[in-house]
């Protein structure tokens, strides 16, 4: 484990224990360091295989894919309005999400319908059909090429997300 990745997760723990968060700092291995917000912002590639402003257009062309692909393709706790966009229903589990949106961040092949304003540097006003998340260029690109035999004008799209605590 690297010093970044162990701040992330030192940090992380933290948001838990406001006495210690409160200070900006933590000792690790018998070394001080100091918890900063832009560790929490980490590159990603966002493997866009369609963007429409139609939803059920996104979400026939996201049955489409996951068939296609086989990848994983699961919306049935999404709900979507002109107003909002896509954003998950009032009876889900997690008292943070209900009613709200929130992109996806994690790395992983599946099929997501996601709000483009969700991702910095995105064009607002879209919904993107995506096809998976990557840390970095090479991942990303190899995912890439795995999806344009079916999707020729798929593309990756390189943004920076939060992935610190959203709760």
């Amino acid at each position: 484990m690297n010093k970044k990745q162990l701040l992330v997760i030192l940090a992380s723990l933290l948001v838990a224990i406001p006495s210690y968060a409160e200070t900006g700092k933590v000792t690790a291995n018998g070394e001080e360091l100091e918890i900063t917000d832009d560790m929490f912002y980490h590159d990603k590639y966002i493997l866009i295989l369609k963007s429409t402003e139609d939803y059920n257009e996104a979400v026939a062309f996201a049955v489409q894919s996951r068939e296609k692909l086989g990848l994983k393709f699961d919306n049935d706790k999404v709900k979507y309005s002109k107003s909002k966009g896509i954003y998950f229903s009032e009876d889900i589990d997690d008292v943070a999400y209900r009613g709200k949106y929130y992109p996806r961040r994690y790395d992983g092949e599946y099929i997501s319908l996601e709000n483009s304003n969700g991702y910095y540097g995105f064009s607002p006003g879209y919904i993107i059909v995506v096809g998976g998340i990557y840390s970095d260029k090479k991942s990303a690109d190899k995912g890439l090429s795995r999806v344009k035999e079916f999707y020729k004008d798929a593309y990756a799209k390189k943004t920076v997300m939060w992935m610190g605590c959203i709760h």
